[in-house]
């Protein structure tokens, strides 16, 4: 998402408004992220959660 967006982990942490650190985390796999937490970061960034159990 991020990436898409064209920003840095700077950048986006502002855009969404949670620590930079917790971006990095998140995208190194070094975090267990709940849902809640990426549908907040999703809704913030103007995109949705979709989860599909297969």
């Amino acid at each position: 998402m991020r990436k898409d967006l064209g920003m840095t982990q700077v950048e986006f942490a502002k855009y969404v408004g949670k620590p930079q650190s917790t971006i990095g985390r998140i995208e190194a796999g070094n975090m267990n992220v709940s849902i809640g937490l990426l549908n907040e970061i999703a809704n913030r960034a103007h995109r949705q959660v979709k989860l599909v159990l297969i």
